[in-house]
This record gives C-alpha cells, sequence and structure tokens, in this order.
C-alpha cells in the first residue's frame, strides 16, 4: 500500500485570476486518517484549495497566484512554484472516461499510480461487485455507479489524501449516509486523510472528524463546531436548500499493465472513430466515385470543338486526366474532406473532454494524455489520409472509366486503361510516379488537421460556446493548412 501520511500547510495565501484575495496566511494542520469538511460560500475557494493540493491549478503568473508551504511525509514544497499531487481528487462530475468500461476506468489508473497500491478488499467489494460481468462504456451509468467508480479509481492512484469535492451532490438521505459512512472507512482503513468540500453538509456531520470553514472577510480558516445551528451562524443562517461477485470484484483492483495496453487501446479508439467508422467509409466512398464521374464526364462533355479534336487528342487527354486525378485532384479532395470531418470529431471529443474534468482527472492520476490522446490522433490522422487517398483513387479512377465507356461505348476499356496510366505507372516501377509526393502531402495533410483539432479542442471550455468555437477553429485552421500544403507542394512538385 502507497503510504499515508498527516500533512501541514504553513501560511498559504491564494489570489485568483482577477484578483480575488482568498486566503491570507492560512495554516492547515492534518492528521493520518482525519476527515475534515471544508465549508464557505460560493467563489470563497473552496474546490481551488482541494484543486491546488492535487497539483491541478497552474503554476503562472497569469492565473492564480500562490504562496505558502506545504509539508508531507519527509518532503516540503514551495507553493509559490512547485504543485505537488498529494491528493487523489473525486470530481462532482466524476470526470469518468467515457469510452471506458467500469473495470477499465480503475485499471488505467491502477497501471499509472507513482507506487503499487492495495485498497483493502472490503471496500473494492462494496464499490465495485455491481461491475464484475458489466462492459458497457461508463457514460451509460447511473450518477451514483460513476461516483462509486471514481472513488474506487482514485484510490487505486496510490495518492497519500483523498479530496472529494461535493460528493453527495443530488444524493437523498440515506445515499448521504451511506457515502459518509463509506468515506469514513476508507479514511480509517487507510489512513489516508481525507478533505470533503460540500454545500448540503448537515447529513455529512456525524462522519467527520473537524469542520472548517472560509472566513472570506478574513482570508482565513477558522474551526467551527460540528453542529447545524453553529454552521448556520457562522454564515448568516443561509437556508438549506437540499430538501456480485467478490473474487471477481477484488480481481479489479489487481496488477499492473504495461503504458503501451493503453496506448494500443487509445489507437483502436480512435481508429475506429476517424478512420474505420461506416460513415467515414461512406464519405470517402462518395468521394471518390463523385470525383471521377464529375472530372470525366464534364472533360468529354465539354471539350472545345469535339467532334473534330476528340479523335486526334483522346489519348493525350485521357493520360492528362489520369495525371490530374491522381496527383492533383483526388490528393486535395480527400484531404479537405478528411480535415472538415476528422477536425470537428477530434475538437468535438476533446473539448467534451477539458468541460468533463477528463484532462484534469488524467492529470491527477499521472495518465500521460498527450501521448494516449494526442499521440493517437496524430498516428491515426497520418494513417487515414495515406488509406484513403489509394481507396479514393481506385475509386475515382473506376468512376472515371465507368463515365468514358459510356460517353464511347463502342471503345474497348483496354484502349482507356492504356491512356488513363499512361503517365503514372511504369513497366517494372513498384510505386506509381511522384508517388513520395502524394504521400508526403497526405501525411502533413493529416497530421496537420490531427494537431489542430488537438489544439483548438485542449483550450479552455467552460460552456458549450466554447466547445461550438472550438470546433469551428479547428475546422478552418486544418482545412486552410491543408490548402497550403498542397499549393505548396504543388509549386515544389511540378
Amino acid at each position: 500500500m502507497a503510504l499515508s501520511f498527516g500533512f501541514n500547510i504553513q501560511n498559504l495565501s491564494i489570489t485568483a485570476p482577477n484578483g480575488q484575495r482568498l486566503l491570507c496566511n492560512a495554516n492547515l494542520d492534518v492528521k493520518p486518517g482525519e476527515i475534515i469538511l471544508l465549508l464557505g460560500r460560493i467563489g470563497s475557494g473552496k474546490s481551488t484549495i482541494l484543486q491546488l493540493l492535487s497539483g491541478l491549478v497552474p503554476v503562472s503568473q497569469q492565473t492564480w497566484s500562490v504562496s505558502g508551504t506545504l509539508a508531507f511525509g519527509e518532503r516540503q514544497y514551495d507553493l509559490s512554484r512547485e504543485r505537488p499531487t498529494l491528493g487523489g481528487y473525486v470530481f462532482q462530475q466524476y470526470a469518468i472516461f467515457d469510452e471506458l468500461s467500469a473495470r477499465n476506468n480503475v485499471a488505467i489508473a491502477r497501471d499509472h499510480a507513482r507506487s503499487a497500491t492495495d485498497v483493502p478488499q472490503e471496500i473494492v467489494i462494496s464499490l465495485m461487485a455491481d461491475f464484475v460481468h458489466d462492459e458497457r462504456e461508463a457514460h451509460q451509468y447511473s450518477g451514483g455507479q460513476k461516483q462509486s467508480i471514481a472513488i474506487t479509481r482514485t484510490l487505486f492512484s496510490g495518492h497519500p489524501a483523498m479530496f472529494y469535492d461535493e460528493p453527495n451532490s443530488g444524493l437523498d438521505l440515506h445515499q448521504t449516509q451511506q457515502l459518509g459512512a463509506l468515506i469514513q472507512e476508507i479514511a480509517r482503513t487507510t489512513q489516508r486523510p481525507a478533505i470533503i468540500v460540500a454545500h448540503h453538509f448537515q447529513h455529512l456531520l456525524p462522519y467527520v472528524d473537524r469542520v472548517l470553514a472560509i472566513d472570506s472577510e478574513q482570508q482565513s480558516l477558522c474551526g467551527l463546531p460540528a453542529q447545524t445551528e453553529e454552521i448556520d451562524r457562522f454564515f448568516y443562517r443561509v437556508p438549506d436548500r437540499q430538501a456480485p461477485g467478490v473474487d471477481d470484484a477484488l480481481a479489479i483492483g489487481a496488477g499492473r499493465s504495461l503504458p503501451l495496453r493503453w496506448a494500443w487501446w487509445y489507437f483502436r479508439h480512435y481508429f475506429t472513430t476517424l478512420l474505420f467508422s461506416p460513415t467515414m467509409v461512406l464519405y470517402m466512398l462518395l468521394c471518390g466515385l463523385l470525383t471521377g464521374f464529375v472530372s470525366t464526364w464534364f472533360l468529354f462533355q465539354h471539350f472545345p470543338f469535339r467532334e473534330f479534336l476528340t479523335p486526334l487528342l483522346h489519348d493525350n487527354t485521357v493520360q492528362a486526366l489520369g495525371f490530374v486525378q491522381l496527383r492533383v485532384l483526388v490528393p486535395l479532395l480527400t484531404a479537405l474532406l478528411i480535415a472538415s470531418r476528422n477536425s470537428a470529431i477530434i475538437s468535438a471529443d476533446l473539448g467534451h473532454r477539458m468541460h468533463s474534468q477528463q484532462i484534469d482527472a488524467m492529470t491527477n492520476l499521472h495518465i500521460p494524455y498527450h501521448w494516449y490522446l494526442t499521440g493517437s490522433v496524430a498516428l491515426n490522422m497520418v494513417l487515414a489520409s495515406l488509406v484513403f487517398i489509394l481507396f479514393n483513387f481506385a475509386l475515382s479512377a473506376w468512376a472515371s472509366m465507368i463515365t468514358w465507356q459510356y460517353l464511347h461505348p463502342l471503345q474497348s476499356t483496354a484502349i482507356w486503361k492504356e491512356a488513363f496510366y499512361g503517365r503514372i505507372v511504369s513497366p517494372g516501377d513498384v510505386l506509381f510516379a511522384g508517388a513520395g509526393w502524394v504521400g508526403l502531402k497526405m501525411a502533413l495533410s493529416g497530421l496537420a488537421t490531427g494537431l489542430f483539432g488537438v489544439a483548438f479542442g485542449m483550450t479552455k471550455k467552460e460552456t458549450v460556446l466554447d466547445l461550438n468555437r472550438g470546433i469551428a477553429q479547428a475546422i478552418i485552421w486544418s482545412a486552410s493548412a491543408v490548402l497550403l500544403i498542397h499549393a505548396a507542394s504543388a509549386l515544389m512538385e511540378f
């Protein structure tokens, strides 16, 4: 089991980005296994303290200003320039990884824990027995089920303290009492101290050892009796607004897997989303067929003086058609369509992860999300670009041949094939002419699309408008990058 410590904070001062001072030289001493209920008005900094001690408040002069020292174990941290990950953070909205099952939400935290962590069997059973044979993705679970997963996941992350942000939000009296008893059992059994932030605190009071309140006027922490009347009096009587299988359950937290397992998992996840989904295949199918049909139909239907020139220039025309389709038209249209679809999907996916605090959860659980998410997206985008250029050119060539045959019913398709591939395929060559250029601009287009999708998806998301703005910007920038890449390639290639 990871060692559990009490911890001590001296002279903690916190100033918000808007200049509001939340705390000034506050002190806090927490014993091993102690449970503290932290109260305060909205915006007083309750959750900020937990996030600070969980390594989730960035060190930046343009955001939060923090000073003070934190000591736990044998280490001491200067909070003005260090962000220790003291606490395992149970998020208010749970921050469950939607694409993983309950078991895998726990497993990914266990596999990335800084040290091997043993969680008492009775706690694992009580939290996870219902999920033993349930392989649904986590977004399908109820709020109470997500909370059980979130607590178990955080326990296996190996942090020496547990922080609960509004854990009883939306729970009834009986559920709150069960939650309080569970938090108490975890703290007593593991000796990990716990801090609970809650607005609806009355039914949690029997399960805590101390009550602390943030005094916004004095910018300090003060102790209060664990009595509702005294707490209400401190806050000027703010009204209360709150009207399976055991063995398999134990196996959920057993063992550790290599990070390569999770890299492969996320690669496959984005592979099916960005490359091999039915809608993507249909999308590319239409692109290839329409490119071949439209380019061939309008070329021969609107060829100047076609009655006179077609017999003379037919072979050269078909040859030029094949060259333009492979080297210019199909690559450009394929890259643009991939950019418009996948940049939106990537930005929406990562924007949701930002908005639902999944990225914060990954940070807190030591999960290298840049490698798993950004790396998987980039690789799949390059792969998608290379696969679909071949796919679309084959479709475009076939559609072009069928269209040509319709316009020249008395001619053999052998004539078309010989002319169409005349400039792009040489006898004995493994690759077609210009394969390097086509591959390079498609790979760069895919990479640019993926990176712009990631960049705009990973920006801070506070509202749905932020999500929409990120999607729009990702589409615009990725499509613009594709156009510039293909323009620059054309200038160098031809």
